[in-house]
């Protein structure tokens, strides 16, 4: 009896354990809502959508469901959904997932929610018939493959995003125009792989990173400003382009190997950089002209090879090379450089011909300079003076809070003190002393004394000079020409100010 008692208390324990299972089952069940083709979930108040099944090509995102805010979209919510063609999301949304709208075909234009900050992975890539997205002021990053093979994308203006990310916007085959303003610093690694008809990049002053084939196969670029502040070139960043001139800027410290392998329409380039890896110029077979700044300390391996045009190069004396920089140069026949430099023991194990030359030189027009900290004599123009070089030098000072200096050598007195303007060439400088001083105004007497009728002239003298003003506090006392002379004019007291320079000196008079 014990024996079938326990047997049938564990047959209803069991069925107890499947029933709450089923419960929880159709509890969790129970959470999905289901309105207007769309499937949500709600939690603490809000809507998150978790997918679409409705037929509708042109609709808005409702942001509200089931009487609560539409806060989120979860990944994938309307991928490979082939209907679409124009969303409208509302600004309630706050997140959103990845692949949003992958694979929607159909999708021509959308209104991305003011409330996101960024664009997630994958969220229209393979729309093939997107032609217009908004992208808000604050959209800060684009992420991976965001817009990748969108291919009816045409034009792009970003204005307030920081960085995208690899693969963002490549394959964009129509896209011609893409505009970064400033707060922008980083172009993520194949973000414009093979957009084969991009023409024109506006990169602002702040961007500092250009990333692995962030360009690489955009065939129909053909010029592209180096902002003074890029830093890293990574490797094939623009590899296959149709690049014909560019100048790279002696703020790039960072430059990996094949940077413009391939750029077989590269006529000129002037290269201002720390180094020139391996390849850079490889291939680059109309290549005529190439300027090496004396920035430059190290030139790679192999780096024209494959050059068909290129006959002659000046490098500098201080340029390290490595021992096969110029295998394969096809063309190249003359080095110009510095005697006893490692430029001219290069050239002699390559069988090249060298020509000696002087080395560069910089000068400054002056050595020492006053200003003061008064408008009109606080701030002079510096002038160097080049030999050797065509390269653009750069400019700093020693303190920036006494004296600062722009990249045309125009100096600017900030505070009283002294400091030093110094212009640099490659290994070569000049310096400028600078003394900032305040404006002085010196007044002989504070106080005189004169009867009337009598007559007075203001000793004073001010450093720097300038134009002095004087003004009577009681002109029918005492009144005062503009050449500080005074004339008496009955008894009594009066207070005579003399400006200059932005300094007031006051002067007593009694007319007894």
């Amino acid at each position: 009896m014990k024996n079938k008692n326990t047997g049938f208390k564990h047959l209803v324990l069991l069925f107890a354990f499947i029933l709450c299972l089923f419960s929880c089952v159709s509890a969790k069940a129970a959470n999905y809502y289901y309105e207007d083709g769309y499937k949500y979930t709600l939690s603490l108040g809000k809507a998150t959508i978790i997918s679409y099944v409705g037929s509708d090509t042109d609709f808005t995102v409702p942001s509200i469901l089931n009487g609560k805010p539409v806060v989120k979209i979860e990944s994938s919510a309307f991928a490979n959904n082939k209907n679409l063609c124009s969303v409208i999301l509302p600004d309630t949304i706050t997140s959103m997932g990845i692949s949003v709208f992958a694979q929607c075909e159909n999708l021509k234009s959308i209104h991305y929610p003011e409330g996101l900050d960024r664009i997630y992975y994958r969220t229209f890539a393979g729309c093939h018939n997107l032609t217009k997205v908004n992208i808000s002021s604050n959209i800060k990053i684009i992420e991976d493959s965001a817009f990748a093979g969108c291919t009816s994308l045409t034009y792009l203006d970003l204005p307030k995003v920081k960085e995208i990310g690899e693969y963002s916007f490549a394959n964009c085959t129509s896209l011609s125009e893409v505009i970064f303003h400033k707060g922008f610093t980083y172009v993520g690694s194949a973000s414009f792989k093979n957009c084969t008809n991009l023409k024109d990049v506006t990169l602002p002053l702040g961007t500092q990173t250009i990333s692995y084939s962030a360009f690489e196969g955009c065939k129909a670029l053909r010029h592209i400003d180096f902002p003074s502040t890029l830093v890293f070139l990574k490797s094939a960043s623009f590899k296959d382009t149709g690049l014909v001139h560019i100048i790279v800027p002696p703020s790039v410290t960072h430059e990996e190997q094949s940077v413009f392998l391939n750029c077989k329409n590269l006529e000129e380039a002037e290269y201002h950089g720390k180094v020139i890896e391996g390849f850079t110029f490889a291939n680059c077979t109309n290549l005529k002209k190439l300027i090496i700044g004396p920035e430059v300390t190290y030139i790679g391996s192999s780096v024209f090879d494959g050059t068909t045009q290129l006959e002659t190069l000046q490098i500098p004396a201080t340029t390290n090379l490595h021992s096969r920089v110029f295998i394969g140069a096809e063309a190249l026949h003359t080095i110009y450089g510095v005697k006893n430099s490692p430029v001219e023991i290069a050239a002699n194990n390559a069988g090249l011909n060298f020509v000696p030359v002087k080395d560069h030189s910089i000068k400054l027009n002056k050595k020492q300079l006053t200003l003061y900290t008064v408008k009109g004599k606080n701030s002079a123009v510096l002038k160097s003076v080049i030999s050797g070089s065509t390269s653009t030098p750069t400019w700093n000072s020693s303190n920036t809070k006494v004296v600062q200096v722009n990249a045309t050598g125009k100096v600017t007195a900030k505070g009283a003190g002294t400091a030093y303007v110094t212009v640099t060439l490659g290994n070569k400088s000049a310096s400028c002393k600078i003394t900032v001083k305040k404006p002085v105004l010196n007044l002989k007497n504070k106080a005189i004394t004169l009867k009337k009728g009598s007559s007075y002239t203001i000793s004073c003298s001010a450093v720097p000079t300038g134009k002095i003003t004087y003004k009577s506090s009681n002109t029918k006392c005492v009144t005062v020409n503009t050449k500080g002379k005074i004339t008496a004019r009955q008894k009594g007291t009066a207070t005579v100010s003399i400006k200059c320079n932005g300094i007031t000196q006051k002067l007593k008079v009694t007319v007894k």
